[in-house]
């Protein structure tokens, strides 16, 4: 059974992490700046953080809107800028034409996907109120978008914007379409099994995504998964940072989720495995999207 925004034992737990998790990302934010700005007047989101894109975690967000003009998200310096048409060296692969901004704290802003010539490489010292680019579909890009990432160059994680950027107001819940044990060869929908399932180990997968109704592209990820099994939580995964270890991203402050062991397709996701014993297991499951919206699956599974 599926429902959004329902209370549970287990609410005061999810409350609790929360705000612990909120002053973890928020304490050395606030060190940043508390002025961050959209860069965009006209906001259309229409990617998330940690999106599947195939072999990668999408590492930003994306913006659209038309061809608009773009604003460095806080003063700061201009610290690297790019064209298509300049000889090609080691730049990010797919970006177009990009700009990187410094602020404060070590903070660094990319802005890709830009119109060519749309920023005098001149001018080092970057001011909110001055556009330092405009909207285009340079590079690997589906249509006129903004690609935004934002990186803090004291550890070298990717940040996840909706962090430090002004909330959305979104009263759109999340989609919960599919829970399933998989095993093997078998599969099991947890929405639709009614008999007892084996006990053992188990990959516990989830088919869900986020929606907003500030964009009407492809399904978005969310921002947090929460699993509970009887009472006590098993999995908790955040979209808040990337980070790089030998080569490959991985989702902090997560059991170790790299892209490919954890996207199954777009929108379904292995949460890792779990251990059944016999008796009954009760399911909680908590999709959250960045302004707080919840979803929730409860599940009864008898165990042999």
């Amino acid at each position: 059974m599926f429902w959004s925004t329902a209370w549970s034992p287990c609410s005061m737990v999810r409350l609790k992490r929360s705000a612990v998790s909120a002053l973890l990302i928020l304490c050395p934010l606030i060190l940043f700046s508390l002025d961050y700005q959209w860069p965009v007047k006209n906001i259309l989101l229409t990617g998330t953080f940690g999106e599947d894109r195939g072999d990668h975690f999408h590492s930003g967000i994306d913006l659209g809107g038309g061809e608009q003009e773009i604003y460095p998200v806080d003063q700061g310096e201009l610290i690297f800028f790019y064209e298509e048409s300049a000889p090609a060296s080691r730049v990010p692969s797919g970006m177009g034409n990009f700009v990187v901004a410094e602020h404060t704290g070590g903070v660094r802003s990319l802005y890709a996907h830009l119109q060519e010539s749309t920023e005098d490489a001149r001018n080092y010292q970057l001011d909110p109120a001055v556009p330092l680019g405009v909207m285009g579909e340079s590079g690997s890009s589906l249509g006129v978008h903004l690609h935004l990432s934002v990186i803090d160059s004291d550890t070298d994680n990717i940040v996840n914007p909706l962090l430090i950027l002004p909330p959305l107001i979104d009263t759109t819940h999340p989609n919960i379409s599919g829970v399933f044990l998989v095993r093997g060869q078998e599969e099991i929908a947890l929405d639709e099994r009614s008999e007892p399932v084996a006990s053992g180990r188990w990959d516990l997968r989830l088919e869900m995504h986020d929606q907003s109704e500030h964009s009407y592209y492809w399904p978005m990820a969310p921002f947090r998964v929460t699993v509970y099994m009887n009472g006590s939580e098993s999995v908790y995964m955040t979209y808040e940072f990337l980070s790089i270890r030998d080569g490959t991203h991985y989702l902090l402050n997560t059991p170790g989720f790299s892209h490919d062991t954890m996207y199954i397709s777009e929108t379904r996701i292995s949460l890792g495995e779990i251990n059944l014993n016999p008796g009954e297991t009760r399911f909680e499951i908590v999709v959250a999207d960045y302004a707080g919206n919840e979803t929730v699956f409860q599940k009864a599974l008898a165990v042999r």
